[in-house]
């Protein structure tokens, strides 16, 4: 799901779709083996293992993946069986996530999957309509979906509107944790930036499905303070930056941006064009929309927009 914006019903489908072979495991450590990094026997048959679900099983087995990675297939397979003999004692059982006959992701027994379809349709229940336009990507490792409050849109400029709303992050993978946060949404251009300060908030990990019964609660407290965080939108006009490429360069090492993510921000400067904290944030919400980032890379900018902007107002 490639749109910047998109009808909540569309996401909805897209979601069913991408879950239709989807289904869990759990599986005795000595029923598994392995021919390389890259396929798993489960008994007597073979799957694929996904690159994640690879890391996820690599991190289980107590061996770095980057070693395993350089290896030959033979050489993967001798350490991975050999590992798998001696954590038998101590991990009895894992958890398997299947796309089809394919492995993609590697858990342990103790991880609760908050799947992507049951945010969507708690979204649904608490009455977000299939009309409802939303900003929503998905791969199979992460959901970003960020939801705006039309009724609450205000004009930053004459002709420059901001939506303000929620933002909720999930990995059915184990990539990260299950997290709800403000979120803003300017029109023009529909950059989205996510609140780092309700993240760090409203972040929990895969132990329960308690925090899906109290999502209504965990959305409103998210939205409680954005009257601050429109004032520090307006504040972040009023404050110039005198070499702006410098300053972005700073801030890319400073938040150890990737190789795709720091392509991305040039390739947004040229468009939000300006010397103010607001046009800086403005290139870090637009990158996120790049087509060679991963939904967990436009993820990351969307929240690092919010930590540019908070840094200045602390």
């Amino acid at each position: 799901m490639e749109q910047s914006m998109v009808k909540f019903g569309e996401v909805r489908k897209s979601v069913k779709q991408q879950a239709k072979n989807f289904h869990d495991e759990i599986v005795p450590l000595s029923d598994v083996s392995f021919d390389s990094l890259g396929t798993v026997r489960i008994g007597s048959e073979s799957y694929r293992l996904r690159v994640m679900a690879g890391q996820g099983m690599a991190a289980r087995l107590k061996v770095p993946y980057q070693y395993l990675a350089r290896c030959s297939a033979g050489l993967q397979a001798q350490n991975l069986n050999y590992w798998v003999t001696k954590q038998k004692a101590t991990a009895s059982e894992l958890l398997l996530r299947f796309d089809g006959d394919i492995v993609r992701a590697v858990l342990s027994r103790k991880f609760v999957p908050i799947d992507n379809m049951q945010i969507v349709d708690e979204m649904s229940s608490l009455g977000i309509q299939d009309d409802a336009d939303v900003q929503c990507y998905v791969d199979d490792r992460f959901m970003m979906l960020n939801v705006p409050s039309p009724d609450k849109k205000f004009a930053l400029l004459k002709k420059d509107e901001m939506m303000p709303g929620v933002s909720i992050g999930n990995s059915e993978v184990g990539l990260a944790s299950f997290s709800v946060a403000a979120f803003m949404l300017r029109l023009i251009c529909t950059n989205g930036m996510i609140s780092k300060h309700h993240i760090e908030k409203s972040s929990y990990r895969h132990t329960s499905h308690k925090v899906l019964q109290q999502l209504p609660n965990i959305l409103e407290d998210a939205t409680s303070n954005l009257d601050l965080l429109q004032h520090s939108m307006k504040s972040a006009l009023k404050i110039k930056i005198e070499e702006p490429e410098k300053m972005l360069l700073t801030l890319n090492d400073k938040y150890l941006l990737g190789v795709n993510q720091r392509q991305a921000v040039e390739w947004a400067f040229p468009q939000e064009n300006g010397s103010t904290l607001f046009h800086l944030i403005q290139t870090y919400t637009k990158a996120a929309q790049h087509e060679s980032l991963s939904v967990q890379e436009r993820y990351q900018l969307q929240v690092m927009g919010s930590e540019v902007l908070h840094t200045a107002n602390s």
